[in-house]
């Protein structure tokens, strides 16, 4: 992680982390690392794609144990002691350009990695697009394999 920057999880990243679901000691530790230090976020965009993930009628839906994404979500932010990363001019207008970068027009993916650029936070990631955009353009995304 850059010195005094934080970490932002993106929603499978999240996920992954509340279910417990095979997350290397790296990541582990730098979200450990990062949740003491007050630097751990999730962008506002999560509820979005966990309110869609779980009304998949395939096996990549996701269990909100009867909460709402939100509540589901509000939950997950406070246990892991982050904070919300808020979508705010600069994010927005950043996020114009993140379909050109990344090769594809997800407009949740464009604004948790515009969200990341523009806080200068570095991205927990599997997604291959967001992690080949930050391995050929380092100064413009940080990210880290979960």
């Amino acid at each position: 992680m850059r010195k005094g920057e934080g970490l932002l999880l993106d929603t499978v990243a999240f996920y992954r982390l509340l279910m417990g679901e095979g997350l290397s000691s790296d990541v582990l530790a730098a979200v450990d690392v990062a949740g003491r230090s007050g630097r751990l976020f999730v962008s506002v965009v999560t509820p979005i794609e966990v309110a869609l993930a779980a009304q998949k009628k395939n096996a990549s839906r996701i269990n909100l144990d009867g909460l709402g994404p939100i509540g589901w979500c509000s939950i997950g932010v406070r246990n892991l002691g982050a904070r919300w990363a808020s979508i705010g001019q600069r994010v927005a207008l950043s996020a114009s350009e993140t379909p050109r970068r990344l090769g594809y027009r997800d407009p949740c993916d464009a604004l948790i990695v515009a969200t990341a650029h523009a806080r200068r936070l570095r991205l927990v990631t599997s997604d291959e697009r967001i992690l080949a955009l930050a391995k050929r353009d380092p100064v413009y995304l940080d990210a880290l394999r979960c």
